[in-house]
């Protein structure tokens, strides 16, 4: 692609430059000729490329679908294993339970020791 891509250029480069050395002429009658013959020769030049610039707009695209399907892809063979991880592996509640009921037994008895303000 890149070989296509340096072709492109170079041919955009002429158009651009032609049109801009055109500028130069100074009998207008054959000046608007040159002008009007560099516009043809572009536009039958942007007409045989215009299916290749089609077909890497559609490279691009299928590039962005692959890497879409690559991360659904991951995603779908491993959600299973991380599901059975998070059910062999669940901690217990009883633990948290324990540390709430304490926190809250503490709590009382530090409310005794407030005065009242």
């Amino acid at each position: 692609m890149s070989d296509y891509y340096k072709y492109n250029s170079k041919s955009k480069q002429y158009y651009h430059s032609a049109l801009e050395n055109v500028g130069s002429i100074s009998d207008s009658l054959t000046k608007n000729k040159i002008k009007a013959l560099i516009k043809a020769s572009e536009k039958n030049y942007k007409g045989s490329i215009s299916q290749i610039d089609t077909l890497l707009g559609t490279i691009s695209d299928n590039k962005q679908s692959l890497g879409d399907y690559h991360e659904v892809l991951k995603v779908v063979l491993t959600l299973s294993e991380i599901e059975k991880f998070q059910k062999d592996n669940l901690p217990s509640k009883d633990k948290f339970e324990r540390l709430t009921a304490s926190q809250n037994t503490l709590i009382q008895k530090i409310k005794k020791f407030i005065p009242n303000f």
